[in-house]
């Protein structure tokens, strides 16, 4: 995970399944999430939808959440985005 002015940052991939999202992966990289969650629109057949978390942590162990990528593959596939 990388550290940033005493924060600790890490990136989670969530895919939306059967109205549940699911955590796929973890990084420590915010460029290697992101393009293995582009990568993933073409692999995971089940998921309806994929997004990138970015999870920072302050040493006090407060955390924050921010939504870096959210695709939508049904909205994707319509516009050809990912074909």
């Amino acid at each position: 995970m990388a550290e940033v002015k005493n924060r600790v940052f890490r990136y989670e991939i969530q895919i939306a399944h059967e109205g549940r999202w699911l955590i796929r992966n973890v990084y420590s990289d915010e460029r290697d999430a992101i393009n293995r969650a582009r990568a993933m629109v073409h692999t995971e057949r089940m998921a309806e939808a994929i997004k990138v978390l970015q999870f920072r942590t302050a040493p006090n162990g407060f955390t924050t959440e921010k939504e870096l990528l959210m695709i939508d593959r049904l909205e994707a596939y319509r516009k050809q985005e990912f074909q």
